[in-house]
């Protein structure tokens, strides 16, 4: 049940933003903010490296040990804080580098947060340990404040 709830929200938030969002900014304005949406995307799917996958496994596997559930997660989370630092500097010489860029470089920076964000929410710490109810109110109340 929640992962339906968040698969619903994660399709039906969007279809009611998009067309209110473009009314009130214009579709030059939100294409700036969709390029800027698909440069996060790539860095969030650097910044997780896979671990969503193989965190989920490997904590699945074992959920009652707690000890090797703190090394999994201590692991984990290390990886991601360096990828993220790694992609930080990266991501922001790109923006100063590229003219179209440097003029939305508030708009390119704020949306780096999204990025933080990701890579430090455990969500495949949750599905490990099977608390799909958690992802599905964080998720739910971050879609309801990008509203």
């Amino acid at each position: 049940m929640s992962l339906g709830a968040l698969q619903l929200t994660n399709y039906a938030i969007p279809i009611l933003v998009i067309p209110l969002l473009i009314s009130k900014i214009g579709i030059t304005n939100y294409g700036l903010i969709s390029l800027a949406q698909g440069v996060i995307n790539i860095l969030v799917t650097c910044c997780e490296f896979g671990t969503n996958l193989t965190g989920t496994r490997h904590i699945a596997e074992e959920p009652e040990n707690k000890d090797r559930i703190t090394g999994i997660t201590g692991r984990i989370l290390v990886l991601r804080a360096s990828l993220l630092l790694a992609a930080f500097p990266i991501f922001l010489l790109l923006v100063l580098i590229i003219p179209q860029w440097r003029g939305e470089f508030l708009l390119f920076t704020s949306s780096f947060t999204l990025v933080v964000g990701q890579a430090l929410f455990p969500i495949w710490f949750f599905q490990g340990i099977q608390k799909m109810q958690f992802i599905t109110i964080i998720n739910f109340s971050a879609r309801i404040l990008y509203v």
